[in-house]
C-alpha cells in the first residue's frame, strides 16, 4: 500500500527502522517521568448493527465547519488528474470513493526504500484497493482483494490490481464498478511516502497486538501488546503478507484505518497546531485526487473517514483460490453478488458494528 505509514511524530528526516520506530506503552518506572499513552484502539471487530458513535451536536458542527474550511484550503494544494469512469453524486445516495495505496516506488530514493523494506522492484500496481461508501454519519468499506481474478476494462482477464497498468486509473474504476456494480463517485491514491507522512504528522497511531508480528522482508518486528507504531512500521505492518493471507491483509489494513481515523479526529490532533499544520501540509502532498474532488467532496470525505473511528461496517469481497494459467488467483464466489447488493441499496451503511469508538489518543 503506498502513502501508508504512520509515525510517533515529525522528526528531522524520515523515520527509521529499528530501536526507536516502536514505542511499548509502559508506566515510567525510575528512570524518569512517566509519559501519558495516547487511547489504546481497540481490536476492530466485524460484529454489525450499531451506529458509530457521534460527538456532541455543537462540537460536531464547530468541528465539521473547521475542517471544511481546511480541506478547501488543502484541496488548492492537491496534485488532482483525470479520471474516466466516475459518477456523479446524487443527494440522498451514498457517495462511494475508491481509495487505492499504490506500489510505485517512483518518487523513492534507494536509501527510502531500503529505510522502508519496500524492495526497489514493482510498477504501478494497485497495493490496497477499498471502496469507502458514505451516507450521513455512516461509512462502509468494501475491499477488493489485489489478486481477484477479473475481466478489466479493456476485455482481458487478470489480476484486479494489474488494471492500472492498463490505463491509470480510469481502468481500475472502470474494472470496480462494472464488477460491483456500484458507481465511483471520486478516486483517491496514495503511496508509500504519503502514508508514512500521514501518520508520523498525526504523531503515530496506537495499535494493541493479541502476537508478536515478525517479518524480515517488511523489516517488521513489532512485540505483542500496545505501542505506537511510527510511519515505517505502520507501513510494514499493513503490507506484510508471510503471517496471513490477502483476507487478514485486508482486515489489518482496515483495522488500521480505522485507529488512524481516530487519531485524526481525536482532541491530540485537532487542538494540537502543530499536528495540524503538519497533517494540513502532508495530507494534499501525500495523495493524488481526481479532479472531481474539491473543496465539498475533501470536506465530505474527510468526515466520511472521521465516522469510521466509531465503527463501521467492513467487507471482504468474497473469493476462491484458484490457479488459471499456473497463476495463484482468486475468483469471486457466489455470495460476491449478495455483499455487491448491500452495498448498492444501502444496507451496509445501516449495519454499523457494534463496537465502541476509537479515541485516538
Amino acid at each position: 500500500m503506498s502513502g501508508d505509514s504512520f509515525g510517533p511524530a515529525m522528526r528531522g528526516g524520515r523515520p527509521r527502522r529499528g530501536g526507536g520506530a516502536v514505542r511499548p506503552l509502559r508506566k515510567g518506572t525510575g528512570g524518569g517521568p512517566a509519559t501519558k499513552s495516547p487511547a489504546r484502539a481497540r481490536p476492530s471487530r466485524t460484529r454489525r448493527h450499531a451506529r458509530p458513535a457521534r460527538w456532541l451536536g455543537t462540537a460536531l458542527v464547530v468541528v465539521a465547519v473547521f475542517l471544511a474550511g481546511l480541506a478547501g484550503w488543502a484541496t488548492l494544494q492537491l496534485d488532482t488528474e483525470s479520471v474516466d469512469g466516475l459518477a456523479s453524486t446524487r443527494f440522498g445516495e451514498p457517495t462511494n470513493v475508491l481509495i487505492v495505496g499504490s506500489d510505485s516506488r517512483q518518487d523513492m530514493t534507494r536509501e527510502e526504500q531500503l529505510e522502508l523494506s519496500t524492495g526497489s522492484e514493482g510498477g504501478d500496481l494497485a497495493d490496497t484497493i477499498i471502496l469507502l461508501s458514505m451516507r450521513g454519519n455512516d461509512a462502509a468499506l468494501l475491499a477488493f482483494p489485489r489478486d481477484l481474478y477479473v475481466e478489466r476494462c479493456d476485455g482481458s482477464t487478470g489480476r484486479i490490481n494489474a488494471s492500472v497498468n492498463i490505463r491509470g486509473p480510469s481502468c481500475l474504476v472502470e474494472t470496480v464498478s462494472a464488477l460491483s456494480g456500484l458507481p465511483v463517485h471520486h478516486y483517491l491514491e496514495t503511496r508509500f511516502l504519503g502514508f508514512v507522512d500521514i501518520v508520523d504528522a498525526v504523531g503515530g497511531v496506537e495499535l494493541c497486538l493479541d502476537q508478536p508480528i515478525a517479518d524480515r522482508r517488511a523489516g517488521l518486528d513489532l512485540p505483542e501488546g500496545c505501542q505506537v507504531l511510527d510511519g515505517a512500521d505502520a507501513l510494514g505492518y499493513v503490507r506484510v503478507r508471510a503471517i496471513d493471507d490477502d483476507f487478514g491483509r485486508m482486515e489489518r489494513q482496515q483495522r488500521f484505518l480505522g485507529a488512524l481515523a481516530g487519531r485524526v479526529a481525536s482532541p491530540s490532533t485537532l487542538v494540537n497546531p502543530i499536528r495540524l499544520t503538519r497533517l494540513a501540509h502532508s495530507g494534499p502532498q501525500a495523495v493524488t485526487a481526481s479532479d472531481s474532488v474539491g473543496p465539498l467532496a475533501m470536506a465530505r470525505i474527510g468526515w466520511g473517514v472521521r465516522s469510521l473511528s466509531g465503527g463501521a461496517t467492513t467487507e471482504v469481497v468474497p473469493a476462491n483460490p484458484a490457479t488459471i494459467g499456473g497463476a495463484a488467483v482468486l475468483e469471486p464466489s457466489g455470495e460476491a453478488a449478495q455483499v455487491f447488493e448491500r452495498f448498492r441499496s444501502g444496507a451496509a451503511l445501516e449495519e454499523a458494528p457494534d463496537s465502541d469508538p476509537i479515541d485516538g489518543g
